[in-house]
């Protein structure tokens, strides 16, 4: 009898897992004073990453991303060398969908700040992905 009931509780775990959530696709636009940034976004939460395509100039790259209960935010750095790191800062609203996009300047030498040089402000839109052959 404890191995029929033991039975019973290892089948009702095995059947009540949650299926992992399929990518979520966005098309995210942004502006700012040094102007607009517009990007495709496939947003994966079980995996921890992101993949994001610029609509303007063709660049792709993903990226792991920090998922909390009302954000999603990570980083593509520009350039990084002894003296200085240069970075794309995104964060997205999980509740609103609204984006900001963050050009931060971070000198490595002793005693200098780090700076804003932009940021860029927008909201992305959901994307019905119809079923695909691929």
């Amino acid at each position: 009898m404890r191995m029929t009931g033991w039975t019973q509780l290892v089948g009702l775990l095995c059947a009540s897992q949650v299926a992992l959530a399929e990518p979520i696709y966005l098309d995210c636009k942004t502006s700012g004073s040094d102007g607009s940034y517009d990007f495709g976004l496939q947003v994966d939460e079980s995996t921890g990453k992101v993949s994001v395509t610029d609509k303007d100039g063709g660049v792709s790259f993903g990226a792991e991303a920090t998922f909390s209960v009302d954000a999603i935010q990570w980083k593509r750095v520009l350039l990084s060398n002894r003296l200085s790191t240069s970075s794309l800062n995104y964060v997205i609203n999980r509740m609103t969908l609204g984006v900001m996009v963050v050009y931060y300047f971070e000198p490595h030498v002793a005693r200098q700040p780090s700076r804003i040089l932009s940021d860029r402000r927008g909201t992305c839109s959901k994307i019905d992905v119809p079923e695909r052959k691929i």
